[in-house]
């Protein structure tokens, strides 16, 4: 920096205006172990010598009502860990502490980026105690000199530290205490009921970490997810995966993840937001990259789908009116039949993909899924009545024979139709029928 009388005095000398609290850079910005908003708020505290609740209610609160209304116990007690979510209290947070320090980024130290994606009230979304790695916070103390907790470490999925494959903690291991959210002294590696330090390494034994790793992924680029359309990337990324490795089926991949058959309807159809349980077991199961979520240099893993099929999509194939019309002849024979084959069959036999059947014969398509979903449920309820039937008769003929109806037994009588109590639908048929016998 020039000194000030190497200025002359047509020289435009712009200063900085001055900011409330001290703008102090968040720590490790470019990795998806950012800090989080409530660590930066307790670092902050700690730079201007104040307890991070008196920050709040003697700077943070001042002339922000809605900030005043939340300085008393129950709200550090039950809601302050929200502020590193993407709620109310994450945005009245971060857009506070933006004002005050000078900054603009406070919001990407809480999961505020992803709002369009993930709804505010996810289950299983931010953990309730605050948890935290020792092995973590002594590599802190020696590479930065004071400690600092990872927007990851707050939420409830991370429950194993990516870095060192141990669980993460939420008691002290001297005293067994949870720790506060926000805690009365500005420091986060002590306990704040008996003092002792967090960061004495107890034994345990190596995890698998890959859910952990996916979240890292996944937090590592906020300002991508603040700058792209979320849901539109998601929706097709997830069309192209039910497409290329369930034909299609949406049931069947509901199936294989063990949701109930809808689960995708709402995602895909509705414009509704992917509790953040439910995202993690998408990307882990089937390494899904939505664009502006995880990284660029995160790997598919095997994955059959990546970004650059995402972004690169084939074009609709262009049709003559010759080949438009012989397709749609073959389209009303299949109507005109008692049971239609699937549109991805249909699409075989016409060499067209499925969606690209879809986008120029959407009516004929429609009308065969409709008669399609509706043989499937006949046959369905079919194969319903047929299991009870078959069920009713075993457990009637232990009782005729004065044997014990038990899961074993039942499970012996009915093997020969091809059945087993295994089967979560049999073993729900057993149990009410059990009930009624």
């Amino acid at each position: 920096m020039p000194e000030l009388d190497e200025f002359s005095d047509n020289d435009d000398v712009r200063v900085p205006g001055r900011t409330v609290l001290y703008n102090i850079e968040p720590l490790i910005m470019g990795s998806g172990l950012r800090e989080g908003l409530i660590s930066y708020l307790v670092r902050l505290s700690r730079a201007h010598c104040l307890r991070p609740r008196d920050l709040i209610r003697l700077v943070l609160a001042v002339g922000e009502a809605d900030i005043a209304r939340l300085c008393y116990n129950s709200f550090y007690a039950e809601y302050a860990n929200t502020i590193n979510g993407l709620g109310r209290y994450a945005r009245l947070f971060s857009d506070r502490l933006n004002t005050l320090t000078g900054r603009q980024d406070l919001d990407e130290l809480t999961m505020l980026p992803w709002a369009e994606l993930i709804p505010e009230q996810s289950e299983g979304f931010i953990a309730r105690h605050r948890r935290w790695c020792p092995h973590c916070m002594a590599d802190q103390l020696v590479e930065h000199g004071e400690v600092f907790a990872p927007l990851a470490w707050s939420l409830e999925h991370y429950r194993n530290c990516a870095i060192h494959a141990t669980p993460m903690q939420s008691q002290c291991p001297h005293c067994g205490q949870h720790q506060d959210i926000i805690p009365n002294a500005p420091t986060l590696s002590h306990c704040c009921k008996c003092g002792g330090s967090l960061a004495l390494s107890p034994d345990a034994e190596k995890l698998e970490v890959i859910r952990e790793t996916l979240i890292i992924e996944l937090l590592s680029n906020p300002h991508k997810a603040k700058e792209g359309d979320l849901q539109s990337n998601f929706q097709v990324a997830l069309r192209r995966l039910i497409d290329e490795r369930y034909a299609g089926n949406r049931a069947a991949m509901c199936s294989e993840l063990k949701w109930n058959s809808w689960g995708l309807k709402g995602w895909l159809d509705k414009g509704q937001r992917v509790s953040f349980p439910k995202l993690i077991q998408l990307m882990s199961t089937h390494r899904l990259q939505i664009p502006g979520l995880c990284c660029d240099t995160a790997a598919t893993r095997g994955a059959d789908i990546s970004l650059g099929q995402l972004n690169n999509r084939s074009k609709r194939p262009m049709l003559s009116a010759t080949t438009k019309a012989r397709i749609q002849k073959v389209l009303h024979q299949e109507l005109q039949v008692t049971e239609p084959q699937s549109i991805t069959d249909v699409a075989r036999a016409v060499d067209l993909t499925r969606s690209a059947l879809r986008y120029w014969f959407s009516a004929e398509c429609q009308e065969i899924s409709k008669r399609r979903k509706r043989i499937l449920e006949r046959t369905s309820r079919k194969a319903k009545l047929a299991r009870h039937a078959t069920l009713l008769y075993a457990m009637t003929e232990l009782r005729r024979l004065g044997q014990p109806i038990t899961r074993r037994a039942v499970d012996r009588g009915i093997r020969g139709a091809g059945l087993a109590l295994a089967r979560p639908e049999i073993r729900q048929t057993f149990n009410e029928l059990k009930i009624k016998l």
